[in-house]
Protein backbone atom coordinates (compact mmCIF):
# COMPACT_ATOMS: atom_id res chain seq x y z
CA UNK A 1 0.00 0.00 0.00
CA UNK A 2 2.87 2.40 0.64
CA UNK A 3 3.97 2.33 -2.99
CA UNK A 4 0.86 4.39 -3.84
CA UNK A 5 1.60 7.05 -1.24
CA UNK A 6 3.66 9.92 -2.58
CA UNK A 7 5.74 11.65 0.06
CA UNK A 8 6.40 15.28 -0.80
CA UNK A 9 9.14 17.15 1.05
CA UNK A 10 8.19 20.39 2.77
CA UNK A 11 8.97 23.47 0.73
CA UNK A 12 8.99 26.48 3.04
CA UNK A 13 8.94 28.96 0.14
CA UNK A 14 5.57 27.84 -1.24
CA UNK A 15 3.99 26.82 2.09
CA UNK A 16 1.07 28.79 3.45
CA UNK A 17 2.28 30.92 6.40
CA UNK A 18 -0.72 29.82 8.46
CA UNK A 19 0.22 26.18 7.99
CA UNK A 20 3.80 26.89 8.98
CA UNK A 21 2.69 28.70 12.13
CA UNK A 22 0.38 25.77 12.95
CA UNK A 23 3.25 23.30 12.56
CA UNK A 24 5.47 25.43 14.81
CA UNK A 25 2.67 25.78 17.39
CA UNK A 26 1.97 22.03 17.43
CA UNK A 27 5.69 21.27 17.76
CA UNK A 28 6.02 23.60 20.74
CA UNK A 29 2.85 22.14 22.30
CA UNK A 30 4.17 18.60 21.86
CA UNK A 31 7.52 19.52 23.43
CA UNK A 32 5.74 21.23 26.35
CA UNK A 33 3.43 18.26 26.92
CA UNK A 34 6.30 15.78 26.86
CA UNK A 35 8.38 17.91 29.22
CA UNK A 36 5.49 18.21 31.69
CA UNK A 37 5.47 14.42 31.93
CA UNK A 38 9.20 13.72 31.62
CA UNK A 39 10.74 16.34 33.91
CA UNK A 40 8.89 15.35 37.11
CA UNK A 41 9.46 11.65 36.40
CA UNK A 42 13.16 12.26 35.86
CA UNK A 43 13.34 14.42 38.99
CA UNK A 44 11.63 11.73 41.05
CA UNK A 45 14.01 9.07 39.78
CA UNK A 46 17.04 11.21 40.60
CA UNK A 47 15.71 12.29 44.01
CA UNK A 48 14.89 8.75 45.14
CA UNK A 49 18.09 7.29 43.74
CA UNK A 50 16.14 4.84 41.63
CA UNK A 51 18.00 1.61 41.08
CA UNK A 52 20.47 2.14 43.93
CA UNK A 53 18.62 0.95 47.00
CA UNK A 54 17.23 -2.25 48.44
CA UNK A 55 13.67 -1.07 47.85
CA UNK A 56 14.03 -2.03 44.23
CA UNK A 57 13.69 -5.63 45.35
CA UNK A 58 10.36 -5.15 47.10
CA UNK A 59 10.85 -2.61 49.89
CA UNK A 60 9.07 0.72 49.67
CA UNK A 61 11.26 3.73 48.88
CA UNK A 62 11.66 6.35 51.61
CA UNK A 63 9.13 9.14 51.44
CA UNK A 64 6.25 7.10 50.04
CA UNK A 65 4.41 6.52 53.32
CA UNK A 66 2.43 9.76 53.46
CA UNK A 67 -1.13 10.36 52.44
CA UNK A 68 -2.35 12.99 50.04
CA UNK A 69 -5.31 15.17 50.83
CA UNK A 70 -8.11 14.75 48.33
CA UNK A 71 -9.41 18.36 48.51
CA UNK A 72 -6.11 19.61 47.09
CA UNK A 73 -6.45 17.44 43.98
CA UNK A 74 -10.16 18.19 43.60
CA UNK A 75 -9.45 21.91 43.76
CA UNK A 76 -6.62 21.53 41.24
CA UNK A 77 -8.87 19.67 38.79
CA UNK A 78 -11.65 22.24 39.20
CA UNK A 79 -9.14 25.02 38.63
CA UNK A 80 -8.00 23.39 35.39
CA UNK A 81 -11.58 22.93 34.18
CA UNK A 82 -12.55 26.52 34.92
CA UNK A 83 -9.29 27.82 33.48
CA UNK A 84 -10.05 26.04 30.21
CA UNK A 85 -13.50 27.63 30.29
CA UNK A 86 -11.97 31.07 30.62
CA UNK A 87 -9.56 30.29 27.79
CA UNK A 88 -12.55 29.48 25.57
CA UNK A 89 -13.88 33.01 26.04
CA UNK A 90 -10.69 34.67 24.75
CA UNK A 91 -10.92 33.48 21.10
CA UNK A 92 -14.62 34.32 21.13
CA UNK A 93 -13.79 37.88 22.18
CA UNK A 94 -11.30 38.16 19.33
CA UNK A 95 -13.78 36.87 16.76
CA UNK A 96 -16.73 38.90 18.01
CA UNK A 97 -15.78 41.95 15.93
CA UNK A 98 -15.75 39.81 12.81
CA UNK A 99 -19.11 38.28 13.78
CA UNK A 100 -20.67 41.74 14.10
CA UNK A 101 -19.33 42.73 10.66
CA UNK A 102 -20.77 39.55 9.13
CA UNK A 103 -24.17 40.16 10.67
CA UNK A 104 -24.15 37.27 13.13
CA UNK A 105 -23.25 39.33 16.18
CA UNK A 106 -26.49 38.58 18.01
CA UNK A 107 -26.06 34.84 17.45
CA UNK A 108 -22.47 35.01 18.71
CA UNK A 109 -23.54 37.00 21.75
CA UNK A 110 -26.33 34.54 22.61
CA UNK A 111 -23.86 31.68 22.12
CA UNK A 112 -21.45 33.18 24.65
CA UNK A 113 -24.29 34.05 27.03
CA UNK A 114 -25.38 30.41 27.12
CA UNK A 115 -21.76 29.32 27.63
CA UNK A 116 -21.31 31.84 30.45
CA UNK A 117 -24.58 30.73 32.06
CA UNK A 118 -23.48 27.09 32.07
CA UNK A 119 -20.09 28.19 33.40
CA UNK A 120 -21.65 30.18 36.26
CA UNK A 121 -24.03 27.32 37.08
CA UNK A 122 -21.06 24.92 37.24
CA UNK A 123 -19.23 27.22 39.65
CA UNK A 124 -22.38 27.60 41.75
CA UNK A 125 -22.82 23.81 41.84
CA UNK A 126 -19.18 23.28 42.84
CA UNK A 127 -19.51 25.90 45.57
CA UNK A 128 -22.83 24.53 46.78
CA UNK A 129 -21.61 20.93 46.93
CA UNK A 130 -18.58 21.96 49.00
CA UNK A 131 -16.00 21.14 46.34
CA UNK A 132 -14.35 24.53 46.84
CA UNK A 133 -14.21 24.08 50.62
CA UNK A 134 -10.62 23.53 51.63
CA UNK A 135 -11.48 21.85 54.92
CA UNK A 136 -14.28 19.76 53.30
Amino acid sequence: MLEYVKFVPLNLDTMDPNLLSLIIYLTIALIAACSVVAVPALGAMLRCGMGKGKWRRGMRPPGFGGTFRVPFFLLAVLFMIFEIGILMIFPWALAFGWAVEEGVGLFAFVHLAVFALVFVLAIAFAFGSGALDWEG
